[in-house]
């Protein structure tokens, strides 16, 4: 592909979204752009098998999980992010997701992530390799 009419002399990354290499992920490239005019050879981008993020969302006693609830994971490097519907019984699991640092983020009226359990930006951080099996997303009253 080509991307035209870029600003010159500016870093930019270049991945693939998740969740649209059917359960592999592209280990982002970064490009620098010379000057006006120029062009710049960013190379393939490698596809690896993706990482598989699972675990629960943890409510406390006498709360439910709505129907329909959405956990979302966002990528902390680039502008990417992927949502899936939280099980009724709490369990939820992301495909694709690239190497790096991400964060976990679900909204319930009246519920609030718990402290202790909050990433540098307000989500629930996940190590940058590897699969996560068992991640729990805690959740308490405000």
């Amino acid at each position: 592909f080509l991307m035209t009419n870029i600003g010159p002399n500016q870093t930019y990354a270049v991945y693939a979204a998740m969740g649209g290499l059917s359960g592999g992920a592209a280990v982002r490239k970064i490009v620098n752009v010379a000057g006006d005019k120029t062009t710049t050879d960013a190379g393939t981008l490698a596809v690896q098998p993706g990482r598989r993020i699972a675990g629960t969302v943890v409510v406390p006693e006498g709360a439910t999980i709505p129907p329909h609830t959405q956990i979302m994971l966002s990528l902390t490097v680039d502008s990417d992010s992927q949502r899936v519907e939280v099980r009724p019984d709490g369990t939820f699991s992301f495909e694709g997701v690239p190497p790096g640092g991400a964060e976990l983020y679900v909204r319930i009226p009246g519920l609030e992530l718990t402290p202790s359990v909050q990433g540098r930006f307000g989500g629930v951080s996940l190590p940058p390799e590897g699969d996560v099996k068992d991640v729990r997303v805690v959740l308490e009253r405000r």
